[in-house]
């Protein structure tokens, strides 16, 4: 792309339209790579280089005072080899007073530019690759504690791009030097750090943006590779190109049990890192290894689903994370991934499960945007490489989850059908699905004794006690195939519905008395609330079964278990709202028995309430008077299985933080009361 002498005006770039850099740098010492580690030298070293290559490209001749430079900068050398030349030769040409003796006099020669002169410069952040790679350079490090490869990699290129503004805004205005640079070399502390990123056009596409160019190369696809109908094409490029347009998720369901379905393209989009260029990849494989071949369009949708899932969760897993990897500057910590696998049991992970792994390792891999969080029920991930070297913690979230491109390598320890959430697809913004508090499949390796409660009613022996609540088969074995052993399906989803069941029914009482509490405070006409009255029982009577609580259990077959499932719903609602909740013996058992708020005119007396609840849910600590403080409610939390106790924890912390807030009958002013009432910050 020689320039035209009737345009005008310079492209300079030699034989070619961009001036890729490729440096041949041999190993450096550890001297010679804290000098390159200075911002001050790299833009000596730029200033001199780009303008020895302006003057030649314009043929001007060097006046006599520079006329040694030809000898060791040759006519013939390009960027890259005069770079080469000053950074592996430092005690000639930095170190000493080379750059400073010739600078003024080369730049001055750039005054005589009267015409645009503009140069594109390329792939300088893979030219100092081998910096960053060598394993000599890894331990590095300067007073700072920052690695002193990464200090020259980030500074080589904030030094050109700092020369470019500096030459196009001061040196002469003729002069336009565009370079690419990473997102890293611009956080640099320097006064100029401002202007220059006001020089800076930040390369960001939007979903709408990448779609567009995934189907403009589905539109310029062969047409004898595409579906056989054309008019498909126009319609629906996606049907075109794969032979479908929704997938369906391989586990995650929604409230119906149906699997979850996504767009293709959103399929494929959140297998990346949302950069053309790894969607356009995944296009080529999917043409390549799919369209190409004759039999593809004669499979069956589903076929054809399974195999564009296989190529995009391979290509996900083995290249776009890999390469991703080893974009990671100074280099990617392996070991940082290991640890979330031997930790973290799904893809989604709990507020509590993320205190598992040391914090540094956690913000570190949300800042790369492989551990996304939630706000306001969906999901987010931080964009490829924007915020590696930011010192930002990750951000506050009940839930958090694992970039898709992880999923085979922590699948690796992990059981496949395990693995992946239940409720939600995993993607960046994605809708979030909270999953119910209690799932099976996340507890079905802890012990026996993680079930079993840790006190029992009465003064004689556990088995006596165990047989005043009309269970005779062994505890033991008993609440080891109801936790542990039983891996029917069926009964897995059964099990776990009926759990979750118990503390939605805990949900409406507690709902039921904070519209109590609140009408009595702020004396509020009834008519106003009769409709949410209504509705809190009617949601209450949805649970109505004629459930046998004190019926006898002698064996561990099905029908036994049946039984104890019906006990274990009871027992979590009663201590759940004992320990919790302002309400009586006898209207706990209006609930599990009548599922009902309404309190009938004759009632058996609170003697024979409580016999009840002791004899059907085996309740320990539970004394003659509803526990009315602190240390009452204690004594009988610490009575309980470790399992119900973190159960009831967790329901008691969502509720009062999340649920009191589902309906628009309660005010500002309510919520501020109820706040008080439960003991919730008010921050």
């Amino acid at each position: 792309m020689e320039a035209d002498d009737n345009q005008g005006h310079w492209v300079s770039a030699s034989s070619e339209l961009v001036e890729g850099l490729d440096f041949n740098i041999d190993t450096l010492s550890r001297n010679e790579l804290e000098t390159l580690s200075s911002l001050q030298t790299w833009i000596n070293i730029w200033k001199f280089a780009l303008a020895l290559v302006a003057i030649r490209r314009l043929k001007f001749e060097l006046p006599e005072s520079l006329a040694h430079l030809n000898q060791r900068f040759p006519a013939n050398f390009r960027l890259s080899n005069m770079v080469t030349e000053l950074i592996t030769n430092q005690k000639e040409f930095i170190t000493s007073s080379f750059l400073r003796d010739n600078l003024n006099h080369l730049l001055a020669q750039l005054n005589d530019i009267r015409s645009p002169f503009i140069l594109f410069i390329d792939r300088l952040d893979q030219a100092l690759d081998t910096l960053l790679s060598n394993e000599e350079y890894k331990y590095f490090d300067s007073e700072e504690d920052e690695n002193i490869p990464f200090k020259v990699w980030k500074h080589a290129q904030c030094g050109l791009l700092l020369t470019s503004y500096n030459f196009t805004t001061a040196v002469n205005r003729h002069i336009k030097i565009f370079a690419t640079a990473r997102h890293e070399a611009l956080n640099v502390e320097t006064q100029l750090i401002a202007n220059l990123k006001n020089y800076c056009t930040d390369l960001k596409y939007t979903k709408s943006e990448i779609k567009e160019i995934f189907e403009t190369n589905i539109a310029n696809t062969p047409e004898s590779h595409l579906h056989p109908n054309p008019e498909t094409q126009q319609l629906n490029p996606y049907l075109s190109f794969v032979g479908f347009t929704d997938m369906a998720h391989v586990q995650a369901r929604d409230e119906h049990q149906v699997l979850r379905e996504e767009h293709v393209f959103d399929f494929i989009l959140r297998h990346t890192f949302e950069r053309p260029r790894e969607v356009v990849r995944m296009g080529k494989l999917i043409f390549e290894n799919l369209l190409a071949k004759k039999d593809y369009h004669t499979l069956s949708v589903e076929e054809k689903i399974t195999k564009v899932r296989r190529v995009v969760n391979q290509d996900s897993h083995e290249t776009i994370l890999s390469n991703y990897l080893k974009e990671i500057v100074p280099k990617f910590r392996e070991e940082y991934i290991d640890e979330c696998a031997n930790k973290f049991q799904q893809n989604l992970i709990y507020k509590n499960e993320l205190k598992k792994v040391d914090p540094s390792i956690v913000n570190y891999l949300y800042r790369m945007g492989l551990i996304g969080y939630v706000v306001s029920n969906k999901q987010f991930f931080l964009p490829a490489s924007q915020y590696i070297h930011s010192t930002e913690s990750i951000q506050q979230s009940d839930y958090y989850m694992l970039h898709p491109s992880l999923d085979h390598k922590l699948q690796q320890v992990r059981d496949f059908n395990d693995f992946y959430n239940e409720y939600c697809i995993i993607g960046n913004r994605y809708p979030f699905y909270a999953p119910p508090l209690y799932l099976n499949a996340r507890k079905m390796d802890n012990p026996v004794s993680y079930y079993l409660p840790k006190a029992l009613p009465g003064r004689g022996t556990e088995e006596e006690a165990w047989k005043t609540a009309n269970i005779f088969a062994s505890p033991e074995a008993l609440f080891r195939r109801y936790f542990i052993d039983e891996q029917d399906s069926q009964f897995l989803q059964r099990s776990q519905r009926m759990i979750n069941n118990a503390l939605k029914v805990l949900n409406t009482l507690a709902n039921s008395i904070a519209l109590q509490k609140v009408r009595q405070q702020f004396a509020l006409p009834d008519t106003e609330w009769q409709d949410w009255e209504l509705e809190l029982e009617m949601r209450l009577h949805d649970f109505h079964c004629p459930y046998a609580y004190t019926q006898r259990i002698e064996s561990t077959d099905q029908p036994s278990l049946a039984l104890l499932e019906a006990r274990i719903f009871g027992r979590l609602i009663t201590a759940g709202a004992l320990i919790y909740l302002d309400v009586d013996y006898f209207g706990v058992k209006q609930v599990v028995q009548q599922f009902s708020l309404q309190r009938p005119k004759d009632v058996d007396g609170e003697e024979t309430a409580v016999r009840f609840l002791r004899q059907a849910f085996y309740l320990a600590n539970l004394p003659n008077m509803v526990p009315d403080n602190t240390t009452e409610r204690l004594r009988l939390l610490f009575s309980l299985a470790d399992f119900e106790q973190e159960l009831l924890r967790r329901w008691w912390w969502n509720y009062k933080n999340h649920i009191i807030f589902e309906k628009e009958y309660f005010k500002e002013n309510h919520h501020t009361y109820l706040r008080q009432l439960m003991g919730v910050d008010q921050g």
